[in-house]
């Protein structure tokens, strides 16, 4: 009987685990939607370690962490077109960057630095 006791705690303790993944997970897509890509893959990875079977866990960390990369290449590339002067390239870069997460902080920090460079232009032309 002692026996059965312990495999039902550890049954209990899988079930657990499963609730508490499936709660970070939801957590996890709310914290993306409003910005916190960084966040999020954070929680999809807790998540995961909770639950290791999680198929949702496993495809959105590796969805993220994929539109994370992405983005930081459009970035990058934004910024490459800014020092070289190319404001309509550095525009492109920055529209696909928002594409994807428009809402995360180094986008919207991207964003306002090519409207700041933007406007600058704009007053030397002028």
């Amino acid at each position: 009987m002692g026996a059965l006791t312990v495999v039902e705690a550890g049954a209990g303790d899988g079930a657990a685990n499963v609730k508490a993944a499936k709660a970070k997970l939801d957590k996890a897509r709310t914290t993306v939607a409003n910005g916190k890509l960084d966040e999020g893959i954070d929680l999809a990875g807790a998540a995961l370690g909770l639950d290791p079977k999680s198929a949702d866990a496993k495809k959105l960390l590796a969805q993220w962490q994929n539109e994370r990369l992405q983005v930081q290449q459009q970035l990058e590339q934004m910024r490459k077109a800014l020092l070289g002067g190319n404001l309509q390239q550095a525009g492109t870069a920055l529209a696909a960057a928002q594409q994807v997460h428009p809402q995360y902080a180094p986008v919207v920090a991207a964003a306002a630095e090519y409207e700041k460079i933007q406007a600058e232009k704009k007053e030397r032309v002028n």
